[in-house]
């Protein structure tokens, strides 16, 4: 008797490790998709442009014109040149659950480390068009 218990407290014990386990994996995940922040006020800042097929078609020329060497052209952080990087490009179908519109606008803009900021190359309607077509695929 005592031995059937010792086991099945076991294995309630496993159980919760396990689930303890991948709720961590899950908020490292979703707290790794934060660490670049964008100031406040870009974070809030609304797409002007609305996600229908006359922007997520350039969206998508433009995305793979300037991000998909690095970025992928699936948009999963797996692009040709992604390996050369010293921080692997994020997997921006994923990354782009957690984070607002203007808050991707703010980043593509500037850009950081090796990511390199897009002021000068695309005007803030292509950026937007970048977003909707990023933000309209599927996971």
């Amino acid at each position: 008797m005592f031995l059937k218990n010792l086991i099945t407290r076991l294995k309630g014990f496993f159980l919760i490790g396990t689930i303890m386990f991948c709720l961590a994996i899950c908020i490292h995940n979703r707290a790794s998709a934060h660490e670049w922040k964008a100031p406040k006020d870009a974070v809030q800042k609304k797409n002007p442009i609305k996600s229908t097929k006359t922007s997520i078609d350039p969206g998508k020329k433009i995305y793979i014109q300037f991000c998909a060497d690095c970025h992928g052209k699936k948009v999963d952080g797996n692009g040709s040149m992604a390996a050369e990087l010293k921080i692997k490009p994020p997997d921006l179908k994923n990354r782009a659950k957690y984070h607002s519109d203007g808050d991707l606008f703010w980043k593509i803009q500037n850009g950081k480390g090796e990511m390199p900021p897009f002021r000068e190359e695309l005007q803030e309607q292509e950026i937007w068009n970048v977003i909707n077509y990023i933000k309209s695929l599927p996971e």
